[in-house]
């Protein structure tokens, strides 16, 4: 495929998550393109203030700003440069510096949690409002993930408009002979009459699959078709908690992709409840996939 157009945008602060997020985005190779490096910084909450008598002035803004500029170039000193472009250093919250440089065709990078992160796998804040806010693909980087590639995509489909973009969006960035699993799980509370138990169970799992088949068909209008087939596309129906089922079928050898929100979701909002879960406590790499049309 055609990468041309597109880069990582990867915000990068010395943390062990950013780092993940970075030996990821080199993993890939140019695959999803060139990787683009962020760096924001902004004056401490302390030094708008005048110092105390005897204390120490705050840092000028040159002298921050320099020290953002030798923090990402030795985080990309050893990397090829034709992996990357120019890093962009800017005087800016650092989810904003982000959303600023992403533009159509990119992917954002980040990790679990930044510099200020004090749990191991819990979305950090700049991570959070990343993930919110963006209107393109994120990509949430456990440390443990940093080496999956794009030869396995778990997509998780409800019918809706979301759910068809993340799809759509796997199958044309995936590998050549990558496995794409569409997996629409769904659930049903025990009524306590099994003659209607049973009617209703075989009645949800047709509804199910004709979710799927109807998916594969809007597919076929969304994708090129020599993208296509180029993958294998495969899909299943289990029954269970849609959170559970999508982490346990992406494993730790998956991507796990999924819209930004669902069915349930309401237009120009923040995030659904099953992105939400996935992305705050991600067990492989997570990518949340936004309309193109909000």
């Amino acid at each position: 495929m055609d990468q041309q157009n597109q880069q990582i945008v990867l915000g990068l602060d010395g943390s062990p998550g950013s780092e993940a997020a970075l030996a990821w985005a080199i993993g890939l190779g140019g695959a999803l393109g060139r990787i683009q490096p962020v760096i924001a910084w902004h004056y401490p909450w302390w030094s708008v203030s005048v110092p105390a008598l005897g204390s120490p002035m705050p840092p000028s803004a040159e002298h921050l700003d320099q020290q953002a500029r030798r923090l990402v170039d030795s985080m990309v000193a050893d990397l090829d440069e034709a992996l990357y472009l120019e890093p962009v250093v800017a005087r800016s919250v650092a989810s904003a510096a982000i959303l600023e440089v992403a533009s159509d065709g990119s992917i954002i990078a980040v990790g679990t949690h930044g510099r200020g992160g004090a749990l191991r796998g819990l979305l950090g804040s700049v991570s959070h409002q990343v993930v919110n806010r963006a209107t393109v693909p994120v990509a949430v980087v456990p440390q443990e993930a940093a080496t999956i590639g794009l030869d396995s995509f778990v997509v998780g489909i409800d019918g809706s408009a979301q759910a068809d973009e993340a799809a759509a969006w796997a199958i044309r960035h995936a590998n050549a002979g990558a496995d794409i699993h569409l997996v629409n799980a769904w659930t049903f509370e025990a009524l306590g009459v099994p003659e209607l138990e049973e009617s209703v169970l075989a009645r949800l799992e047709v509804q199910a699959q004709e979710v799927v088949g109807a998916t594969l068909h809007r597919l076929r209008d969304m994708v090129d078709e020599a993208a296509f087939e180029r993958v294998k596309v495969r899909s299943s129906t289990p029954r269970g908690d849609t959170r559970e089922v999508l982490r346990s079928a992406a494993g730790d050898e998956s991507i796990l992709v999924v819209g930004a929100r669902g069915r349930g979701g309401l237009a120009h909002t923040f995030l659904g409840s099953v992105a939400t879960s996935l992305v705050h406590r991600p067990e492989t790499v997570t990518i949340v996939v936004h309309s193109s049309k909000r």
